[in-house]
C-alpha cells in the first residue's frame, strides 16, 4: 500500500515537471513570437516610411480620367463561354439527341 502510494506520488511528481517543461517551452516561444512580431513591425514600418520617396508612388498617367468602364472581350465573357459549338447542318445528330431530344 505504502509502495503504490510513492509510485503514484513520483508519476505525479513527474507529470507536474513535464508541465513545467512545457509551460516553459511555450512561453519561450510566445516571447520568440513577439520579438518576430516586433521586428516586423519595424521593418514595415521602416519601408512605409521610405516609400512615399519612390516616383512610382505616382498614379498612372491618365489613371484617374478614365470613366467609362472597360469592355470585356467577347472571348472572356461567361455566355460566349458557355455557349456550345454549333453543330453543321451536314453532321449527323447523336443517337441520344434523336432518342430524347435537343438541338
Amino acid at each position: 500500500m505504502q509502495e503504490e502510494r510513492e509510485e503514484r506520488e513520483q508519476y505525479m511528481d513527474s507529470l507536474e515537471q513535464q508541465m513545467e517543461e512545457e509551460r516553459e517551452q511555450i512561453q519561450r516561444t510566445l516571447d520568440r513570437m513577439t520579438e518576430d512580431s516586433d521586428r516586423r513591425r519595424k521593418a514595415l514600418e521602416t519601408l512605409r516610411s521610405v516609400l512615399p520617396s519612390f516616383p512610382s508612388r505616382t498614379p498612372a498617367r491618365g489613371a484617374s480620367e478614365r470613366e467609362e468602364p472597360i469592355e470585356p472581350i467577347r472571348s472572356e465573357t461567361p455566355s460566349a463561354r458557355e455557349e456550345s459549338p454549333r453543330r453543321k447542318r451536314s453532321e449527323p445528330r447523336s443517337w441520344w439527341r434523336r432518342m430524347f431530344g435537343g438541338s
